[in-house]
């Protein structure tokens, strides 16, 4: 995910809220724990809605990128801080055609 992303393992770990070496592991086929599945399912949840409203591959940017209906935040700061529903009801917001 990271790679289709386009994302630095730092900036990964960052969206998963977890080290950069746990990141390493995964890459190196080590298990993830169950915590760190949470919190993949979360981001591949977002991931998967902008997916349905941009093109795969601005994703990795958009969730780096200040955003005015994120309230100026950028997606990674409020997945960072356990705001991962303001994420996703905004792309829901989109996904509808409904202007916010």
């Amino acid at each position: 995910m990271r790679a289709r992303l386009g994302l630095t393992r730092p900036v990964f770990a960052r969206l998963l809220g977890l080290s950069e070496r746990t990141v390493a592991d995964w890459e190196r086929a080590k298990d993830p724990k169950p915590a760190s599945e949470r919190a993949l399912g979360e981001l591949r949840s977002v991931v998967e809605a902008c997916e349905r409203v941009m093109k795969p591959e601005f994703v990795g940017t958009w969730l780096v990128t200040p955003n005015k209906a994120l309230g100026g935040f950028k997606a990674i700061e409020l997945i960072e801080r356990g705001e991962t529903e303001k994420v996703l009801r905004v792309l829901f917001f989109v996904e509808a055609g409904i202007p916010r």
